[in-house]
């Protein structure tokens, strides 16, 4: 996300702390949608200091084969992470037997890592 480093000065210290400490390791997006549940008037300096109108425009997970004759394809793309964990917990359950699984990429090109 850009300007993540500035979006994060002007959270508040202890609530900031509190959704790293339960959700770190997370995307960026991710942690922001918590904090703005813990502290939901911080949207407004989202849309007054960074022109960020909807935290959803900036949600969005692809999912890519691991293993097998596809490794590396991208088989499906989500706006939300719910849909995105259904897939793969759907694709996994479907391979199970396969010597194949899934990975999962944020909207800034990082792979998700704990999910």
């Amino acid at each position: 996300m850009k300007n993540w480093e500035a979006i994060a000065s002007y959270m508040k210290d202890d609530i900031r702390e509190e959704v790293h400490a339960e959700l770190a390791p997370t995307t960026e997006v991710m942690f922001l949608s918590r904090y703005l549940e813990l502290d939901p008037d911080f949207a407004e300096i989202l849309r007054n200091e960074f022109n960020i109108t909807d935290i959803d425009n900036y949600e969005e997970y692809t999912i890519f084969q691991v293993g097998g004759e596809h490794d590396g394809e991208e088989l499906e793309t989500f706006r939300n992470w719910g849909d995105a964990f259904s897939f793969v917990l759907d694709f996994e359950k479907e391979h199970e037997n396969d010597d194949v699984t899934v990975g999962i990429i944020d909207v800034n090109g990082y792979e998700v890592e704990n999910w």
